[in-house]
Parts: C-alpha cells; sequence; structure tokens
C-alpha cells in the first residue's frame, strides 16, 4: 500500500516537472563579421509589433546599418534579411516561434531559430517580452559583433 503511493507520488511529480519545465530552444548560425548593413525584407504576414523594431535596435546597437524594403535589390555582394515570427495564445498573446535568415547573393551566411518547446507548457517565462526574447536571439546571431554605444537605427 505504502509502495503503491510512493509510486504514484513518484509518478505525479515527474509529470508536473515535465510541465514546468517546458524548455526555450534558440538555434544560431552565428553572423561572421565584416557585415556593416542588412536589407531587411519586410514581412507584411508578421503582426507581432515590437519584433522588427526590436532587431532593428539590437543590429544597430552592434553597429550594424538597417533598411526594410519591400524586395531585394539587384546590387551584388547585398545582405539580405527575411524573418517570420508566430505568436501563441494561453491567457494573453506571446512569442513562440521565430526565425531570421541573413543571406547575400542567395547564399545563407547567416541565422537564428527561436521555439518555445511544447508552446511553453506551464513556464511562465513565456510571458516574457518579445524584446527579451529578441534579444536573445539577436546576441546569439550577432556574437561576432561586440554591442557598441550607438544609438538604435531610426
Amino acid at each position: 500500500m505504502v509502495r503503491n503511493r510512493v509510486t504514484t507520488g513518484l509518478v505525479w511529480f515527474f509529470l508536473c516537472a515535465a510541465g514546468l519545465s517546458s524548455c526555450t530552444s534558440i538555434t544560431a548560425n552565428p553572423l561572421q563579421a565584416g557585415v556593416s548593413k542588412v536589407r531587411i525584407i519586410e514581412n507584411p504576414k508578421v503582426i507581432v509589433d515590437d519584433y522588427l523594431p526590436t532587431i532593428r535596435e539590437c543590429f544597430g546597437a552592434r553597429g550594424i546599418e538597417t533598411e526594410v524594403a519591400a524586395e531585394p535589390t539587384a546590387a551584388a555582394d547585398e545582405v539580405t534579411m527575411t524573418y517570420t515570427a508566430l505568436r501563441t495564445w494561453d491567457i494573453t498573446t506571446f512569442l513562440s516561434n521565430a526565425h531570421v535568415i541573413l543571406t547575400r547573393n542567395g547564399t545563407e551566411i547567416g541565422s537564428v531559430y527561436f521555439k518555445l518547446t511544447g508552446g511553453g507548457g506551464l513556464d511562465l517565462n513565456k510571458f516574457a517580452s518579445t524584446k527579451s526574447k529578441v534579444k536573445r536571439m539577436c546576441d546569439k546571431l550577432l556574437v561576432n559583433y561586440p554591442t557598441k554605444e550607438a544609438a538604435p537605427n531610426p
């Protein structure tokens, strides 16, 4: 009888721990040093208001100029960025998945992918601001670019 209670208690403990310990995954292919300007291809399907401004702020703080455009130009060696961001709902909306890809001449030169595993589960960190999540992404992507004391992009 006591053994069954202990076993049941352990099962419940591990189930609760698994639900509470939902994790965040950030996978990056860091951008190599030497990029000074990036053309961001606007994605009108992304409806996370502070996502793109935060990306621009992170790049600007590292001395990388950004401009937002509807499409890439035909300029040789232009570095372009495409991105996605998805929100999930649980009491309120929050950033649950995001992807940034940087290319030059059609070849990927950097990328970062953010994902809340299991939609964040019961972990309250899933409600952290978009800005804090994007900054963590940028830290991984721009590891070769130290933060400067410069003002963010306009």
